[in-house]
């Protein structure tokens, strides 16, 4: 009929086909498959939604000024589903808390997938932001020795030696710590300037050695130790003098030595007395002799 619409009529199912589909899902196998399929498909839809759900919740907190708390729900989502409006997220967040070097690290992230639907609606945002950061923001790159080296930017951990790419490090005073184990330890300070790379060249010197001490045995019995042996040295005999009389078997010192000698003394001088008296009277000349016995 002109003027009214058709519509393509569907086919007839005959009733032969409506009982065998009738029993088919009548069977206890089919009803548990069919609640299989239903079970995964809710199941996919509330995981698919978790990760909304946690961004939803974070957003809310940003808008009553409250970043803190919103910086976990976000990190939370983006670990539940990696997507680029969970990266670009975060990554405003992170902006907004003054956390340089990850909100770049997350922004650029967002920014690599410019086919998504979210990121081409927010580019812009999401590119200015980007560029405010990374004017925070300087590069450093260590270089030198020993391999495996730690590299830390103001006690943070960076990189390890050899350095695959210079590090990113907020502008200001920076200090640089390099470490590792059996050497001396080095600490430098840095100008980071925004746009800016800095490199440093750091060799560590070796820690010598301690001496290895020998390995102390197990304690084990003694063995019986025999008496020291004193060897005292022979004496050398001395040449034989001349004999010599005893101190005491000295004749002056005899009391009758002494006797004697006294005797003669009193016998010589009575004698020359004697003399004396009689030679007084001699008239004889000089060397004449008078003297009578």
């Amino acid at each position: 009929m002109s003027g009214t619409e058709t519509f393509d009529r569907l086919p007839v199912e005959s009733a032969t086909d409506y009982s065998r589909r009738a029993k088919m899902t009548s069977r206890p196998e089919m009803q548990a498959v069919v609640a299989v399929l239903v079970l995964a498909g809710a199941t996919r839809f509330a995981h698919a939604s978790e990760p909304n759900d946690l961004i939803a919740e974070g957003i809310k907190l940003r808008q009553e000024d409250r970043d803190h708390e919103a910086l976990p729900i976000f990190q939370k989502a983006l670990e539940e589903q990696p997507t680029p409006r969970a990266f670009g997220q975060l990554g405003t967040c992170e902006q907004a808390l003054g956390l340089w070097i990850s909100a770049e690290m997350h922004l650029a992230e967002a920014l690599k997938h410019p086919g998504d639907l979210w990121v081409q609606k927010n580019q812009a945002t999401l590119h200015a932001a980007l560029v405010s950061v990374q004017q925070r923001l300087g590069s450093v790159e260590v270089w030198g020795s020993p391999p495996g080296a730690r590299v830390s930017i103001g006690g943070e951990f960076m990189a390890a030696l050899p350095m695959s790419q210079p590090a990113r490090a907020v502008m200001g005073q920076r200090t640089i710590t390099v470490e590792a184990p059996g050497f001396l330890s080095e600490t430098v300070s840095v100008e980071v300037r925004s746009g800016a790379l800095v490199r440093e060249h750091v060799v560590l010197r070796s820690i010598a050695a301690p001496v290895a001490q020998a390995a102390v045995p197990e304690a084990i019995s003694p063995l019986p130790v025999a008496p020291a042996l004193v060897v005292v040295p022979a004496r050398v005999a001395e040449p034989q003098r001349e004999s010599t009389p005893p101190s005491g078997s000295r004749i002056y010192q005899k009391w009758w030595f002494w006797a004697a000698v006294g005797t003669v003394a009193v016998a010589t001088v009575t004698s020359i007395l004697v003399l004396s008296n009689r030679n007084a009277g001699c008239t004889a000349p000089m060397g004449g002799m008078c003297t009578t016995f």
